[in-house]
């Protein structure tokens, strides 16, 4: 990188994103009031290896067809948190001010997601060129759908306020490039390079929640113990240079919304939610079988309550084990879906620490009090 874009990322890893992060809250990891300073975005600690497996899963069992669902997730995804975060739009700034902020955006997102970032924009045409290292996801598996191709297309077809814009991703190090590539631009404009890409349009249910605001507001847990800071102090994530890592395995911070997403563009491939929950059940199991003896349920609690998803209780019942999440993160996708990736996680996580396997069948919803209540047994 240039010097410039070295100051820069140096200064949002150091200065912007630990004002913008909450990460001291047990049960919760959000992102302070966004830019339009009216909302609290619940971000939850996303293991790379499930989307990687995820991905591969998903093209090796459906094929091709596959391809364009993932996409579309990812697509709808960076959409929506864009305006959740209310991030400028090219029609409300002058050129100057616009590409001062895309600049910023730009070495943002190299600080989450990636390193070594760099971009060419084309105001005239609307086309968004990036190149970049170490991109998550997409490096392991050369996939990169929903997080690269649909994440990066959605955010820049908000901004440029037009639905229609999509994104393909050139070369990857995933599929041995050098680096990786990506092309944001018009249909028309990927079309004339020759360039094959997905396309997803139906944009139009993804603006924020009225009761978003409400329902993840950050309150006072009553089990979660430790934060997610807490567990960067104790050396159980090691943290460097915006990367986050347990054991090897890589996370990485992402707004709630993308786990109801996956399992809603997902519930239109056969079985295609089962296998997002094997994917986290495996991923759950071999943190327990990594993290070896332990307080099973203690260990539990306290990784998943400092991950995000709220405040966990585990209890042993009759029957088995019942899983209540206070506070868990909200969209008004929440009576849509089965909650299929924490379920399997959790799952797997009591397999592991309990050398047998536990499958959390039953899931209830509970929206009338504090917040929202996920409950399984």
């Amino acid at each position: 990188m240039a010097i410039k874009d070295k100051i820069i990322s140096w200064f949002i890893r150091n200065a912007t994103m630990p004002r913008l992060e909450i990460i001291d809250h047990a049960g919760f990891i959000a992102m302070k009031p966004s830019i339009s300073g009216q909302i609290h975005l619940r971000q939850i600690l996303m293991p790379e290896s499930v989307l990687v497996d995820l991905e591969n899963q998903i093209v090796d069992k459906y094929g091709d067809e596959s391809r364009k669902v993932l996409y579309s997730i990812g697509k709808k995804f960076g959409y929506r948190v864009s305006g959740m975060m209310a991030i400028p739009t090219v029609d409300r700034y002058t050129k100057k001010e616009f590409l001062a902020f895309a600049y910023f955006l730009v070495r943002f997102v190299e600080c989450t997601y990636s390193s070594n970032l760099s971009h060419r924009i084309n105001l005239k045409s609307s086309e968004f060129d990036l190149t970049m290292d170490e991109y998550v996801v997409c490096r392991k598996n050369g996939k990169g759908y929903i997080m690269t191709e649909g994440g990066l297309g959605g955010i820049w077809a908000y901004v440029m306020c037009d639905p229609s814009i999509e994104a393909i991703q050139t070369k990857c190090q995933g599929r041995d490039d050098e680096k990786c590539e990506v092309i944001c631009a018009p249909p028309e404009i990927l079309e004339k390079k020759g360039l094959k890409f997905f396309r997803e349009t139906n944009l139009d249910d993804l603006k924020i929640d009225p009761m978003y605001g409400d329902f993840n507001k950050i309150r006072e847990p009553q089990y979660a113990k430790n934060s997610f800071e807490d567990l960067i102090n104790i050396r159980f994530f090691d943290y460097s240079k915006g990367v986050v890592k347990h054991k090897g395995e890589r996370y990485f911070l992402c707004e709630a919304s993308l786990i109801y997403l996956i399992e809603l563009e997902l519930k239109k491939l056969e079985d295609g939610t089962k296998l997002l929950f094997n994917c986290a059940f495996d991923h759950g199991k071999q943190i327990s079988e990594l993290q070896g003896k332990c307080d099973c349920q203690e260990f539990i609690m306290q990784f998943l309550s400092a991950s995000g998803w709220g405040d966990i209780l585990i209890l042993k019942s009759e029957g088995g084990y019942k899983v209540t999440s206070y506070y868990f993160p909200w969209t008004k996708f929440a009576n849509d879906v089965k909650f299929e990736m924490y379920r399997g996680l959790i799952s797997g996580l009591l397999s592991g620490c309990l050398n047998k396997r536990i499958v959390l069948d039953n899931v209830d919803i509970d929206t009338l009090g504090d917040g929202l209540t996920v409950i399984l047994s």
